[in-house]
């Protein structure tokens, strides 16, 4: 069944603004690191900016599997290979080894060592391995994430308050060695029911420390019946909602890893239109909401409860080739929702500028007509059948499109 394209601005009753200023955005174009990726293999067939580096055998625990005897080989590998590539780098610091955990055998991720999950039993272990990582790699990695999803026991069983701690003192120990390097926090999880709880009690923390970090982060995995780009709107906003509640200082958030989590997909993953529709609205929806920068978990590796896996030449995949291609190079002059007339359908419409020249991203919550006099534009671009010339019975749906003139 054809696809339906439209425009923006159709007869409405009335604009709302979304996200982030627009004077904030418009500073400068949008560059290849708004578009993160886990990208194990690094031989992804899509163009991206940034790569966090998870699941890829370079934590801690595979770092400094004996005392004081550092393995860099994997990383040294990785770094290497993400510099040919032009890419900014995150490493995710954390997974105590199993000789400087607390509880040795705590239960931990079943890929990873005993005792990952378990705090270190002393700070200067800590440090010392911070402090040899930033060192050697300085200047090529951009920016160092503290601990994965630490309100999950499996990745760590330690308090909140303790992980502030080991924070400050990464923190500490990367300014010294890198004072350009970034410090992201650990990832808060909206997905899990008690999740506000965890986090209220780790930004608690870190106020009295300062704020150590530079980024806030987000994993915007939803709940089963919530697994849809609406599911995971919901999901950023509750972690803004729990920054302000916070009083956190403003800084910029991080979606470190992005996808539709449930357990349906286990199943049947999510393909076709739909899967390039959900990749596009992933990257759109992280730049009207103010996160600027989304890591996509993962390109080519298959996990069950995830339901778009970016293959090569999938449609995911061509869904994101075409979004990156709408959005690197150009400056974002704000998102606006409207409503039309009939049937209340919302119209999303972002604009963008190269020098003067304006494009429009738009899609809408259900079919919409296309005024002829609303936006001064001649072609439309769709995420998987190109461009072509707009005429009068152009619509709009709720696949995302391109409008230019």
């Amino acid at each position: 069944m054809r696809r339906l394209v439209a425009a923006a601005v159709a007869a409405v009753l009335g604009v709302l603004a979304f996200g982030a200023s627009p004077a904030q955005a418009a500073a400068r174009p949008l560059t290849p690191a708004f578009f993160g990726m886990h990208d194990p293999g690094l031989d992804a067939t899509v163009s991206y900016g940034a790569l966090r580096l998870w699941d890829v055998g370079t934590t801690w625990a595979e770092i400094e599997a004996v005392p004081g005897v550092f393995d860099f080989t994997r990383l040294d590998a990785l770094v290497a290979a993400a510099e040919r590539r032009h890419l900014k780098v995150t490493l995710v610091l954390g997974s105590t080894p199993t000789w400087a955990a607390t509880d040795p055998l705590s239960v931990s991720a079943s890929w990873l060592p005993k005792g990952t999950s378990s705090p270190p039993t002393s700070e200067a272990y800590w440090a010392r391995y911070v402090k040899t990582v930033a060192r050697r790699y300085a200047g090529r990695i951009d920016s160092y994430q503290i601990w994965n999803e630490a309100s999950l026991r499996v990745f760590w069983q330690g308090t909140p308050a303790a992980l502030a701690q080991l924070t400050a003192v990464a923190r500490r120990e990367i300014r010294r060695a890198d004072p350009a390097a970034l410090v992201v926090s650990t990832p808060m999880l909206p997905r899990q029911p008690d999740w506000s709880t965890w986090s209220a009690a780790y930004l608690k923390a870190l106020k009295p420390l300062g704020w150590p970090v530079d980024v806030f982060a987000v994993h915007s995995y939803q709940p089963d019946k919530q697994a849809t780009p609406a599911g995971r709107v919901a999901g950023i906003r509750k972690m803004q909602s729990a920054l302000l509640a916070a009083k956190a200082p403003v800084k910029p958030m991080w979606d470190t890893e992005a996808n539709y989590s449930s357990n349906a997909f286990i199943h049947h993953e999510v393909t076709g239109q739909k899967a390039a529709d959900w990749v596009a609205r992933t990257y759109l929806d992280s730049l009207r909401l103010g996160v600027s920068r989304t890591y996509w978990y993962a390109f080519d590796a298959r996990v069950g409860h995830l339901g778009v896996t970016l293959r090569p030449a999938s449609t995911g995949a061509r869904g994101y080739s075409s979004v990156f291609s709408w959005l690197v190079g150009k400056t974002w002059t704000g998102c606006t929702g409207s409503r039309t007339k009939v049937a209340r359908t919302l119209v999303t419409t972002c604009g963008f500028l190269v020098g003067k020249k304006a494009s429009y991203v738009v899609w809408a919550t259900a079919p919409a007509k296309l005024p002829a006099s609303a936006i001064k534009v001649r072609t439309v671009c769709t995420l998987l059948s190109g461009c072509r010339p707009i005429t009068k019975g152009t619509r709009l749906g709720t696949s995302p499109v391109l409008l230019k003139r």
